[in-house]
């Protein structure tokens, strides 16, 4: 990936992030898929999920990025949510 894709991919990225729309739609999302059994998620669980958000937006070619819309953003955001519930759950599970 050249310079100038990747920072277009930033660009992207950083768009979606700074969107509340799509960090509304991810809560709902991470809320509605999460198990009876398993970490509540939060607020920060979402935030942490920006790193897994940057990592698909960086791995998908130019032109599924370039398509990404706001449902699917969403979707990966809520995804990153719950693993990172998960993860933060094992942490103080120890």
């Amino acid at each position: 990936m050249d310079k100038n894709d990747e920072n277009w991919r930033e660009g992207v990225f950083a768009q979606l992030v700074e969107d509340n729309k799509i960090h509304r739609m991810a809560f709902e999302m991470a809320k509605t898929v999460q198990q009876p059994d398993g970490p509540l998620i939060s607020e920060m669980d979402l935030i942490s999920a920006r790193r897994y958000l940057r990592a698909a937006i960086m791995r998908l070619t130019h032109h599924e990025a370039r398509g990404l819309v706001a449902e699917a953003a969403a979707a990966l955001s809520a995804r990153g949510a719950s693993g990172a519930a998960a993860y933060r759950r094992k942490k103080t599970r120890g």
